[in-house]
């Protein structure tokens, strides 16, 4: 794809620069593909992005799309904060690992699946919740994460819960959300940067332990958390439930406001 080649690597420039500050390291964006375009395609202009390629959902490795994250969007995107070129939905990104551990997890954009991955958990990004048709045929009994964000746009709600509902009845595996915490921080790349990975490391490990039957067992134990997210709400992290609960948060022990944070549904 043109517009990939054209990038840059990131190393020394503002893509790194704008991938530091959200707490994504160089090494980790570039071992995944991240690559830097000063002047990406925007309506009738242009404006620098880092881009994430998208590959072809049925493993033949092919180069499907980009997702591009803008750099600066309130001064040169009109606050548009990504765009797609090619054709998203037909692939996914994907961190290193995958398809190697346990469980899969699928986040939405590429720079949560990064995040996911600073914390040691390798993950998929859709580019958009509702693109999950490639998990069933790909992953067998599999347990699926679909580790989404917050989001309290009614039509988002909607377009999530009838991708969900499809994939649990293709898939032969058990389905489960694992929401971040709520109050302001509603992705991954939110916890992360408040918290650091051992603290989205830590979060992630609580959160799983409260399923039933427990995911992401398989995740390190072995850093030291300093600065993290204290002990999960009892009742709100893992509930057999409908999606009314979505929009309606419970207070955690914690100090946050957070939904159910993992649901087997």
């Amino acid at each position: 794809m043109r517009l990939y080649k054209e990038a840059h690597a990131l190393a020394d420039t503002l893509g790194a620069q704008y991938l530091a500050q959200r707490g994504i390291p160089t090494d980790l964006a570039h071992s995944n593909g991240a690559r830097y375009h000063s002047r990406f395609p925007f309506k009738l202009t242009a404006a620098p992005a880092v881009v994430f390629p998208i590959y072809s959902g049925d493993r033949s490795g092919y180069l499907v799309g980009l997702s591009a994250r803008f750099l600066c969007p309130e001064r040169d995107t009109a606050g548009e904060k990504q765009r797609a070129a090619g054709k998203p939905s037909w692939g996914l990104f994907g961190t290193r690992g995958v398809a190697n551990v346990p469980e899969i997890v699928i986040a939405e954009a590429p720079i949560d699946a990064l995040s996911l991955a600073a914390a040691g958990i390798p993950a998929f990004a859709t580019c958009g919740a509702s693109n999950l048709r490639f998990f069933p045929k790909l992953y067998g009994a599999k347990t699926v994460i679909c580790a989404f964000d917050l989001d309290a746009e009614p039509t988002t709600q909607a377009r999530i819960k009838t991708a969900m509902d499809r994939l649990k009845d293709e898939h032969v595996g058990r389905v489960v959300w694992l929401k971040p915490p709520g109050n302001g921080l509603k992705d991954w790349n939110a916890v992360l940067r408040n918290y650091g990975s051992a603290g989205l490391a830590r979060y992630l490990r609580q959160a799983g332990a409260k399923c039933r039957p427990t995911v992401l067992g398989w995740l390190d134990h072995g850093d030291s958390v300093e600065s993290a997210p204290n002990s999960l709400d009892e009742d709100a992290v893992c509930i057999a439930a409908s999606y009314e609960s979505i929009a309606k948060p419970a207070v955690s022990q914690f100090g946050h406001q957070t939904g159910p944070t993992c649901r087997s549904v």
